[in-house]
């Protein structure tokens, strides 16, 4: 598994303007994180600014996230994003990037990819990486230089399917609930008063929510990831 502060900051930059997957979304929310005219569902705006909550932070993030949080009609999903906000407020940039290294980097409980937590590093993880990036490049969602499971890019794909009235790649309908049980489970042993926590929560519970429909889809089927240890290290 690659972890994100392992790649150099130029690596970051070339990523998108979050340092990281966030330019998956970059299209359906406007520079200063407003939403464009059109027809945009509540779930999916709060979907998507999640999706830059949870990116790697860069100094236009903080401005976005703002501006974007007064547009939602969602209570539950503006109530996490603004206890975020109010987490990551008083953060200079280099504390914010430390804080999410933190939190998503330094170790494997709380990495923020799907198929990570589903599959660990099995070879399976492999045929899942490439379903789910055959299904976001039909769906234009390009991952932004990150890994297809990663939570953001992930996270555009569910708006995107929501949008289109389609139902998201099976194998990521089955592992999804799981896998952020995990990095909730696994973000309050490692980094309990991390900020991110509660866009994470909002997320668990939207995962039973999204357009899973399609036959023989068992939304919250537990995520048969890696065992952890208390430290969260794979044994």
């Amino acid at each position: 598994m690659r972890s994100r502060a392992s790649l150099p900051r130029e690596r970051r930059a070339a990523a998108g303007p979050a340092g990281g997957p966030a330019a998956a979304g970059s299209a359906d929310l406007g520079p200063d994180g407003r939403p464009p005219a059109g027809p945009v569902t509540e779930r999916c705006l709060a979907l998507r600014l999640v999706a830059r909550a949870l990116s790697y932070p860069h100094p236009e993030l903080r401005a976005q996230l703002e501006a974007g949080v007064t547009e939602l009609a969602d209570p539950a999903a503006a109530a996490a994003l603004r206890a975020f906000l109010a987490g990551v407020r008083p953060l200079a940039l280099g504390a914010w990037e430390e804080a999410y290294t933190r939190a998503f980097d330094l170790y494997p409980a709380t990495a923020p990819y799907v198929g990570y937590h589903a599959f660990g590093d099995r070879p399976e993880r492999g045929a899942f990486l490439a379903k789910l990036a055959a299904a976001e490049r039909r769906l234009g969602v390009s991952p932004g230089g990150e890994l297809p499971d990663h939570l953001v890019p992930v996270l555009e794909y569910l708006a995107v399917s929501e949008e289109a009235g389609q139902a998201p790649l099976p194998a990521l309908a089955r592992a999804f609930p799981g896998a952020l049980r995990a990095m909730q489970t696994g973000l309050a042993r490692v980094e309990a008063a991390a900020p991110y926590r509660h866009v994470l929560a909002w997320l668990e519970t939207q995962a039973g929510e999204l357009k899973f429909e399609s036959p023989g889809i068992q939304p919250g089927v537990k995520a048969q990831g890696p065992q952890l240890t208390e430290e969260g290290r794979r044994r």
